[in-house]
């Protein structure tokens, strides 16, 4: 599988919040990075460290946690 970009968020100041499906030394990961658009040599979006890259299997047991924090907001 090469990177697929699955949706994005526009965020304030240039930013946008992506999702993507990777493959790091044959494991597939699910990414939610924010990003810099624009800030690439060739004028793509520039990765930051903002972000959380996990297994499909962990992103499946941190969710209902996600979903649990919104309701309660």
């Amino acid at each position: 599988m090469t990177d697929q970009t699955v949706g994005e968020v526009q965020k304030r100041g240039g930013e946008v919040i992506k999702v993507c499906r990777k493959q790091y030394r044959g494991h597939d990961l699910v990414d939610v990075r924010v990003y810099i658009a624009g800030g690439a040599e060739d004028g793509g979006d520039q990765p930051t460290r903002k972000g959380l890259c996990c297994s499909p299997e962990r992103w499946r047991r941190l969710l209902p946690l996600v979903e649990q924090a919104l309701e309660e907001t």
